[in-house]
């Protein structure tokens, strides 16, 4: 509660010294004061609109989690969200009912990194990095029911719902440890590029698509086999987060180091498009119900949108992003709405 009362406060000592950068300007100008109270107006109304419109974004701050949440994964049967909390190596669970926190946190592995979760066997997979190892958590009783030795610096996972598979990229070792969900164990390793990180299942094609970040390549994993099928897919630099398209059969891959997102299309497994976004993508996520792919920007503090019916990239918009432009360009108008006034009765 005390962190929204101090976004507030600092959102309303923003709005002072926007008002008086403006009202200090129109002095400048030798505005009169009928004027300046209409170009006052103008803009506080901007000011009021954009309170209102951050408040819609923003519905809630759950803050009880962990130290440094870092994964996040959901569980549609129970109506829960586990956020996996890498400095303190526990998991909380946030009912969707009350958007609360239930029950204790619940302790994992060292350094847990990212979650998946299984909807057949009702459990969540958790990817401890430091400890080479991964957690599973059962969703009626959330607590830990099994621990798997997996490969060196485990890292992203992808659930297999046809085959009840996890996948799961070993940064530090090069391969992808293939966990079956009826014994929660490891049933093959499969060798893949240099630090693959992301991984993505594809139901229409029965693929893994998993990303290499220190060799620009994407690996794809055949489920039926285990094994990797054709040549490394080469992507942009430091390719990263991964979503699958179900509705255009594409893969999204977010290049970190060259600010772009590669789309593969899953039939020819080659590149078709590449699309800049903002500094240093990382996450990726698909929105069936848009047709639409939102990459988030780590190094310019935004999310990019892109529409899958004509791969490209929507400018990227910083919270308040397209606010701040309104009030601006208001303000602006005003100011050059006056100065013409001025000029026509000179």
């Amino acid at each position: 509660m005390s962190v929204m009362k101090d976004q507030r406060a600092t959102s309303e000592m923003n709005h002072i010294t926007i008002l008086g950068s403006i009202f200090a300007h129109a002095e400048k100008l030798r505005v009169t004061r009928s004027h300046k109270l209409q170009i006052f107006s103008a803009v506080f109304l901007c000011l009021l609109f954009a309170q209102t419109a951050s408040a819609e974004y923003l519905l809630t701050t759950i803050s009880s989690v962990g130290s440094n949440p870092n994964g996040v994964a959901y569980d549609s049967a129970k109506g829960e969200i586990f956020v996996v909390s890498q400095s303190s190596n526990t998991v909380s669970v946030i009912s969707d009912a009350t958007n609360t926190v239930v029950g204790s946190p619940i302790s994992v592995g060292t350094a847990p990194i990212s979650a998946a979760y299984d909807s057949a066997k009702g459990e969540i997979f958790v990817t401890n990095n430091g400890g080479d190892s991964v957690s599973v958590i059962d969703d009626t009783t959330n607590t830990v029911v099994a621990t798997i030795s997996v490969g060196s610096s485990p890292n992203g996972l992808a659930y297999d719902s046809a085959k009840g598979e996890i996948f799961v990229t070993n940064f530090g070792s090069n391969n992808i440890s293939v966990i079956d969900d009826t014994t929660n164990t490891v049933s093959t390793t499969i060798s893949v590029g240099n630090g693959p990180v992301g991984a993505a299942y594809d139901s229409g094609k029965g693929e893994i698509f998993v990303t290499n970040y220190n060799d620009n390549t994407v690996s794809v994993i055949d489920d039926t086999t285990n094994t990797v099928v054709g040549s490394p897919i080469s992507v942009g630099s430091h390719g990263r987060g991964v979503a699958y398209d179900s509705a255009k059969g594409e893969i999204f891959v977010t290049n970190n180091g060259t600010f772009t997102v590669s789309v593969i299309d899953d039939t020819t497994n080659t590149v078709v498009a590449t699309i800049s976004v903002g500094s240093s993508p990382l996450g990726v996520a698909y929105d069936s119900g848009k047709g639409e792919i939102f990459v988030a920007n780590f190094g310019s503090n935004s999310v990019s949108v892109i529409s899958d019916s004509a791969p490209l990239s929507v400018p990227e918009f910083p919270l308040g992003g397209m606010v701040l432009m309104f009030v601006v360009s208001t303000a602006a108008y005003a100011v050059i709405r006056y100065r013409a006034m001025r000029i026509s009765h000179l």
